[in-house]
Order: C-alpha cells, then structure tokens, then sequence
C-alpha cells in the first residue's frame, strides 16, 4: 500500500497536469484572459474547487516543483508537513515535502 504522502502527491501531480493543459490553452486565446479558472490541487481527489490566477500568477507557482495552487474555499489542503506559502482573496500556495516510498 502506498504510503499517504506518496497519494497525495500522485492526485497533486494530476491536478497540476490538468492546470498546465489550461493554462497552454488559456494561453494559446486571441485575447488574454484577466483571470483563468484552475482546479484545486489538494489531495482530494474528488474535489472541485477552482481558482482565479492570472497566467503570470501560475508560471510563478510552477517555478517550483514542491508548491502547489489550492483554492481558498478548498478544505482538503492540509497535509502533515506542508507549509502556507501564500494566501490571497483568490488562491492559497502551499509548499509539500516530497513524497518518500
């Protein structure tokens, strides 16, 4: 059985998969759009939230491999050992540990 921070990891790693292909595609728009819906990426993975991040605001979470987008009305983001990184009206960034086993 696989351990629970290497789940939580796993549906994260989705969920920043399935943002990236939004963001390409938000990306790839005529016209730039303010404000771009992604899904939440906690460790739910029957969790629906979304957040408003410009396109600038989610290059910068994906600088870092370990940060991942949660929404604010998301209740599944607490994880032991994860850190609030950043908190706004409209997204929070949390920081994991990586995954052993």
């Amino acid at each position: 059985m696989r351990s629970t921070l290497a789940r939580v990891a796993s549906n994260e790693a989705a969920f920043a998969a399935a943002n990236d292909s939004i963001a390409a595609v938000a990306a790839g728009l005529g016209e730039p759009l303010p404000l771009v819906p992604f899904l939440c990426e906690c460790p739910d993975p029957a969790c629906c939230e979304i957040a408003q991040l410009s396109l600038g605001e989610y290059a910068s979470l994906r600088l870092f491999a370990d940060r991942y987008l949660v929404s604010c009305t998301c209740r599944g983001g607490d994880v032991a050992g994860s850190v609030l990184l950043e908190q706004t009206e409209r997204y929070a960034v949390v920081d994991r540990p990586p995954a052993a086993g």
